[in-house]
């Protein structure tokens, strides 16, 4: 080495030159061509048939086994007949005894006194008083509904002056073309003589003392009964000496509370589903209007 070299060159100096490539090896053998050279495989074969080989063949068939029934009567559980019911009854525990039974619960009458909802002698109309809330005001009256003949004029069923009438002839279907006149029925003459109710010539007068039963005896004339006047008085609704008009004062009922506002028959229909929701006052009087009758034969 040079005066000055270094411990790198003193190595590559030890190595030496990189020596020639040598030749490619040869190809090794698949496990395909070794189970044919082994005599594994005939000559030939192919991947499936190593796979299949590589695999094994199926083991024998287990034999099978008993059923829970065989084995109860195997083991005793049940007799030798014993059935399905059997080996269910002899799994079954016995039943267990039966528990005491529950104290009586309170009343509603009971728990609405406890609780002081109402007094301690307080009856069962006492308890629903309590229970039922106060009345509630009335409603406001509600704005009235337009007649029919207003609507009808509205939606131009009729012009703006139409009247009922007109009303009516436009919600009218045409006339239907007149049906043939029917064969003539029997007289009730010609049904009593056939039916034998009376003789083959009989007359009218004939008929009718055959409809006509015997008369009957008289009844005994009733007591007389006493008047609404005299049974008001009787039953204390007004006093001895009370009048026809006392009496009339004390069954007139007081006036009832004005009823909520109905509904108008738009929303009727709409709540029985002849109309969808949504519907108008046209839809209502196109509805009630229907197609034409067909004609009569």
């Amino acid at each position: 080495l040079p005066a000055g070299a270094t411990l790198t060159d003193l190595m590559a100096y030890l190595k030496g030159t990189d020596g020639a490539d040598g030749t490619d090896g040869a190809d090794g053998k698949s496990a395909l061509e070794l189970a044919i050279e082994a005599n594994l495989l005939p000559a030939g074969a192919t991947l499936t048939d190593l796979m299949a080989y590589l695999k094994g063949t199926d083991g024998a068939d287990g034999t099978d086994g008993k059923s829970a029934l065989e084995l109860a009567r195997e083991i005793g559980l049940i007799g030798p007949e014993g059935t399905i019911t059997d080996m269910f009854n002899a799994l079954k525990g016995a039943d267990g005894v039966d528990g005491a039974d529950g104290t009586d619960g309170k009343s509603a009458l009971d728990l609405a006194r406890e609780i002081g909802l109402i007094g301690p002698e307080g009856t069962i109309t006492d308890m629903f008083n309590a229970l039922k809330g106060a009345d509630g005001t009335d409603g406001v009256d509600g704005t009235d509904g337009k007649s029919a003949l207003e609507l009808a004029r509205e939606i131009g069923l009729i012009g703006p002056e139409g009247t009922i009438t007109d009303m009516f002839n436009a919600l009218k279907g045409a006339d239907g073309v007149d049906g043939a006149d029917g064969t003539d029925g029997k007289s009730a003459l010609e049904l009593a003589r056939e039916i034998g109710l009376i003789g083959p010539e009989g007359t009218i007068t004939d008929m009718f003392n055959a409809l006509k039963g015997a008369d009957g005896v008289d009844g005994a004339d009733g007591t007389d009964g006493k008047s609404a006047l005299d049974l008001a008085r009787e039953i204390g609704l007004i006093g001895p000496e009370g009048t026809i008009t006392d009496m009339f004062n004390a069954l007139k009922g007081a006036d009832g509370a004005d009823g909520a506002d109905g509904k108008s028959a738009l929303e009727l229909a709409i709540e029985a589903n002849l109309l969808p929701a949504g519907a108008t006052l046209t839809d209502l009087m196109a509805y009630l209007k229907g197609t034409d009758g067909a004609d009569g034969t």
